[in-house]
């Protein structure tokens, strides 16, 4: 309906040269956001591992390695929010585009 179109009229302004300050402060916002996910990510890392080494002391050796295979996949996450953060334009023109 029309919250369709009023949504498409935003992207095609987002897309096209529109105002330059617009612009540079929506890109700068999504790299503050992407890099304190960043900072949460690693955070979580760090407390799964940390638990992950309690549960091997305790001898629960599969919730161990659970919480081991999840801190690397939270590691991941990291990294890929740390890159973004980064250089942030070409994930959010991504975005925009409609993919990754």
């Amino acid at each position: 309906g029309s919250a369709d179109r009023d949504l498409a009229g935003v992207l095609d302004q987002v897309r096209s040269s529109g105002p330059q300050a617009a612009r540079d402060l929506m890109v700068d916002d999504f790299a503050r956001y992407h890099a304190a996910m960043a900072v949460i990510a690693t955070i979580v890392a760090a407390g799964l591992v940390l638990a992950g080494v309690v549960l091997w002391r305790r001898s629960h050796r599969l919730f161990a390695a659970l919480f081991a295979f999840v801190a690397v996949l939270v590691a991941v996450v990291a990294v890929a929010n740390t890159g973004t953060a980064a250089d942030p334009e070409p994930a959010l023109r991504a975005f925009f585009d409609g993919g990754w």
